[in-house]
């Protein structure tokens, strides 16, 4: 979702459809197998599940590449490192959140040659978000209110692209030329990061607070966005292939060692703001870089590619995403900089979304 004027969002978000996507509200807080490394807080392995010090249910979603030969992904749910297939048809998941013990993850399947906004609850058969008529759809994040389920995506249909939000399937519209990534509740109101296109043709990075559109930065899109205990809106995203956020906002640059950087989430935890993101220097080889950014400096953590999601529970740091091995993606889990888990299937996979259920 690294997109920074109208003909970037459309090809980007296009493209998306067809892989995955990825995307943040902050979980909890408002977001190939080669053995892991072991250290005091999480451990990873081939066969292992996801260990960790905490009282936890840890989730991640994404997709798992079922036939390398003919792009087969499927979207897939893994709960303490068990892995559970969503959907036997081509799909991915997008992102995840539990609520009174139901598990909802939203994302797309594949139908025809088209691909469909859908979401699953427990496992369970997907429930459309259209009625199939679009040229395609997706859906980037997935939270609950009271009872209502809410997520927000794309849609691309004979009208165009546009930005939409749906509450319990009645899908609403946000704007044309634009894009919706990521959605937070607090308290009774629903904020919603992305970007929209205005009618001279300028694009924004934006966010939506109960539907009405706080405009950005120009050439700019938004990915993400947090609030803090002292209701400080944090928005991080990506300008001219920067890694940028606001708060309250002013724009602030982060530190990039790559040629393009891309932040794709964040969220906080007392006065600290936590930024995850991507890097490459060469588009044709992908991500080679993982970033994960407290408040504006960059910290290192072993290995991997990309950073897609993230999540603190307590003073545990989890983070979603994947390991570049060639051309190939696979899996991968951080809790507090180590590795604590690695896909172990051998197949190609992306962790795309994140939750840490703090229940005990």
């Amino acid at each position: 979702m690294k997109a920074y004027s109208c003909l970037m969002v459309i090809a980007l978000l296009a493209a998306c459809l067809w892989s995955c996507k990825k995307d943040s509200s902050p979980k909890n807080t408002g977001t190939n197998g080669t053995t892991g490394t072991t250290g005091a807080t999480g451990t990873g392995s081939t066969t292992d599940t996801t260990k960790t010090t905490l009282k936890t249910d840890v989730y991640y979603v994404g997709f798992l590449n079922k036939n390398q030969t003919t792009g087969g992904n499927r979207a897939e749910l893994w709960k303490n490192g068990v892995l559970t297939s969503l959907s036997n048809i081509i799909s991915s998941a997008s992102n995840i959140w539990v609520s009174k013990g139901n598990t909802y993850v939203c994302g797309y399947e594949g139908i025809a040659v088209s691909t469909h906004a859908v979401y699953w609850k427990n496992f369970n058969y997907s429930t459309p978000l259209t009625d199939g008529s679009e040229y395609r759809s997706i859906a980037n994040d997935i939270t609950v209110q009271d009872s209502d389920v809410l997520c927000v995506g794309d849609v691309i249909d004979h009208t165009g692209y546009k930005a939409v939000f749906w509450r319990n399937q009645k899908m609403t519209v946000l704007t044309n030329n634009g894009d919706a990534s990521r959605i937070l509740v607090k308290g009774s109101d629903i904020y919603i990061a992305g970007a929209y296109t205005d009618a001279k043709g300028n694009s924004f990075a934006c966010y939506w607070k109960n539907g009405i559109v706080h405009k950005l930065s120009a050439r700019a899109q938004a990915t993400g966005i947090a609030i803090d205990d002292n209701s400080n809106i944090y928005v991080c995203g990506t300008q001219n292939n920067s890694p940028i956020y606001w708060k309250n906002d002013v724009m602030t640059a982060l530190p990039k060692t790559t040629k393009l950087a891309f932040a794709n989430a964040i969220t906080t935890k007392g006065d600290d703001v936590y930024i995850v993101g991507s890097g490459e220097d060469d588009p044709y080889w992908g991500y080679n870089h993982a970033y994960c950014w407290k408040n504006g400096i960059p910290q290192d953590f072993s290995g991997g590619s990309e950073a897609d999601d993230i999540t603190i529970v307590g003073t545990h740091i989890f983070i979603a995403g994947s390991h570049a091995a060639g051309l190939n993606k696979y899996g991968r889990l951080w809790e507090d900089t180590l590795i604590a888990y690695l896909d172990p299937y051998g197949l190609t996979s992306v962790f795309n979304g994140l939750y840490i259920d703090q229940h005990y």
